[in-house]
């Protein structure tokens, strides 16, 4: 049962004391990639965010206003509502086909070198940076 343990924490430790790297300055490709990762990780939980406040201002309980509309207002502001939120997903849908399409071009000029596994993530976390900003341009209220 120690035997488990020590190999757990042995297994663990290099990450505990590994130094952060500083990704102003990667010196090898390996820390290139690394900082690619964690820029690409760190993109994409923004446009998790951005994406949920796009929806947010279209869901039914999205308070629009302290005056209650009239039934027939309140039921066309709903269909409405369900539409923006079906058009903001079916664009997100072809948004991360056409990242990926993108994004496999990179990876198809670099095949074979190592600079791929930075240039990919590098890719995707520009897009990903746009599709954001534009999410929140357009349909996030300021």
């Amino acid at each position: 049962m120690y035997q488990l343990l020590i190999v757990g924490f042995a297994l663990r430790a290099p990450f505990i004391s590994a130094p952060k790297l500083d990704c102003s300055k990667p010196n090898s490709s390996a820390e290139q990639a690394q900082c690619a990762d964690q820029e690409l990780a760190a993109t994409e939980a923004d446009l998790k965010e951005a994406l949920s406040g796009a929806l947010q201002q279209y869901s039914e309980s999205a308070a629009k206003d302290d005056t209650p509309l009239p039934k027939n207002e309140d039921q066309e502001q709903r269909q409405y509502d369900t539409r923006m939120r079906r058009a903001i997903l079916a664009s997100h849908k072809a948004w991360v086909q056409y990242r990926a399409a993108a994004c496999n071009s990179i990876a198809k000029m670099y095949d074979g070198g190592t600079i791929a596994a930075s240039a990919v993530p590098s890719c995707q976390a520009a897009l990903t940076r746009e599709r954001a900003k534009f999410l929140r341009d357009y349909f996030v209220e300021k």
